[in-house]
């Protein structure tokens, strides 16, 4: 299964690292690294995320941290749609 980020994930997620960096840049790379790392396992396991809001779509819950991935698997392909805030809705 390939992994595809929309520029619009990729985007929270660069808004996510400078947000939490501005205050400590170590906790950033840690945030940001913990997202990357669970979406990458979303390769071996799509289904690993509980049904989303929006139809078609599920969402990655990211463990220890109050961020929501939500994204969606057409054939082959597993697309990150955004990373966002729990505290968001999309």
């Amino acid at each position: 299964m390939k992994l595809v980020w929309y520029k619009r994930a990729i985007l929270d997620l660069k808004n996510v690292y400078q947000y939490i960096g501005q205050d400590n840049s170590k906790a950033a790379e840690v945030v940001a690294t913990r997202i990357r790392e669970s979406t990458a396992k979303l390769k071996e396991f799509p289904a690993q995320g509980r049904p989303g809001r929006v139809p078609g779509t599920r969402e990655l819950v990211i463990t220890d941290y109050p961020y929501l991935v939500p994204y969606k698997v057409i054939g082959e392909k597993l697309i990150i749609l955004r990373v966002l805030h729990t505290s968001r809705s999309w």
